[in-house]
């Protein structure tokens, strides 16, 4: 799944190519993909607009439009933006949701093998009264991504200490992949209840938080499955991963052999050893 540094990757891969570039035409293909408003009036509000910016907040991507429209996008579990001329092949017809279609001949296309991907437009007071980064908490770097700030959260809960920080009302921007490796190098357990947590491991947390995805901006994301952020391109921190996708492996930190569990029915990697 696309996490805050895949999305990160895809903004600036995006970024370069349509910023300021007038839309000519949009296609939508999968049903479910436009949940707000109608995919027609989507479509209509959109045609002859400029793209003036794009933005993210955790694993959503903001397309900013000249008439203050805000095109909201979410990659969820396999979806995937790519950059395209229009005389291109698409790459995976079978698998394509929407195209978005620009004056100067090229295009950005939406594949989704898992047919969960988002795409919702707002109006600029729609957007900041109820746009998903209003029910969201910090990014990791965010001026209120604070020990006072995530300790109560995380402190009051007795859900597993992964399953808080995957939740992105806590913490936004955080996957599956990222909080493995956030929790190994903190030498937390991924099952603790969050209440059983000290001061120490909190603020372990919020460092390595912090750390872990900067690190993973920096090299492009990671590569697993399905993400691919442009044709022709990988992201390379899957070279750099402590134990994610290890089961079975000697810990890199102790040489015990990394084991797989499930908590809240997500595949967990961690060391019995380094995380007690």
């Amino acid at each position: 799944m696309p996490e805050l540094p895949e999305v990160r990757t895809v903004i600036k891969i995006l970024k370069s190519s349509i910023v300021g570039e007038i839309i000519s035409d949009v296609r939508i293909f999968w049903n479910t993909l436009v949940k707000f408003p109608t995919k027609e009036d989507l479509i209509k509000r959109i045609i002859n607009k400029k793209i003036t910016d794009l933005k993210s907040f955790g694993k959503w991507i903001f397309f900013m439009l000249e008439n203050d429209d805000v095109l909201v996008s979410h990659l969820r579990m396999t979806g995937m933006w790519y950059f395209e001329k229009q005389s291109d092949q698409f790459w995976n017809q079978k698998h394509l949701h929407a195209v978005i279609d620009f004056k100067n001949g090229n295009r950005i296309s939406f594949y989704d093998s898992r047919g969960f991907g988002v795409l919702n437009l707002y109006t600029k007071e729609e957007f900041n009264l109820k746009g998903p980064q209003t029910r969201m908490g910090p990014e990791p770097w965010d001026d209120n991504f604070t020990f006072e700030n995530i300790k109560p959260k995380i402190f009051k809960s007795k859900r597993a200490i992964k399953s808080i920080i995957l939740d992105q009302s806590v913490i936004s921007g955080i996957g599956n992949i990222y909080a493995d490796e956030i929790l190994f190098a903190s030498s937390i357990n991924p099952e603790r209840s969050g209440d059983s947590l000290n001061d120490n491991e909190i603020k372990q947390i919020i460092i390595h938080s912090k750390k872990i995805l900067e690190d993973a901006i920096l090299n492009g994301g990671t590569t697993i499955h399905s993400y691919h952020p442009k044709i022709g391109e990988t992201g390379g921190f899957q070279d750099k991963l402590k134990i994610h996708l290890r089961k079975g492996k000697e810990c890199l930190r102790c040489g015990k052999i990394v084991m797989k569990i499930r908590v809240g029915e997500r595949g967990t990697y961690f060391c019995p050893q380094c995380q007690k």
